[in-house]
């Protein structure tokens, strides 16, 4: 009796695996547009353009001010959009240029930048506005630039759009 349970059991712990695994496997579709876009960012070079919600935000929750807005580039940190970002491998070089981050001054940074997909869709494990690591989904890529985005409270969406640099 003791044998039967055992094997019952371990039966159900290889089924929740099993659906586990399932559940966090990304459709063939977002593997290809995952590869699709590592092989269109890597060796190049781009920019952040644009900053924006798709619906009106309180961005900044730090002041006493409420503002429902959509267009966010006034909150785009200087020495970002100062940036130039190129891609090699599953690393972005920085170019801080004229603008830094502040308490360095370190001409480039080196990062990670990794493209994958997961149930949820391809991402971009990239770098928030501290040069820290942060996921985004991508959004869609054309031939001159690509949009990601994360989820902010409320539902909402926040995308940063990057034009490629020739």
């Amino acid at each position: 009796m003791k044998t039967i349970v055992t094997l019952r059991f371990a039966l159900f712990l290889v089924f929740i695996g099993l659906i586990s695994t399932s559940c966090n496997k990304p459709s063939k579709e977002e593997e290809k547009k995952a590869a699709e876009f590592r092989a269109f960012s890597t060796s190049k070079k781009f920019k952040v353009i644009s900053f924006y919600a798709d619906k009106p935000v309180d961005y900044d929750e730090s002041d006493n001010i409420v503002k429902q807005e959509t267009d966010l580039w006034a909150y785009v940190k200087e020495y970002i959009r100062d940036d130039v970002n190129f891609v090699m491998d599953n690393q972005v070089q920085i170019e801080q240029n004229a603008i830094k981050y502040p308490g360095t001054d370190a001409v480039t940074l080196m990062r990670q930048f990794n493209v994958g997909s997961d149930r949820t869709g391809a991402y971009l494990e990239f770098v928030d506005y501290f040069y820290e690591p942060l996921r985004y989904k991508l959004f869609e890529f054309k031939e001159n630039y690509f949009i990601l985005y994360i989820d902010f409270k409320g539902g909402a969406k926040l995308f940063s759009k990057y034009e490629l640099i020739p």
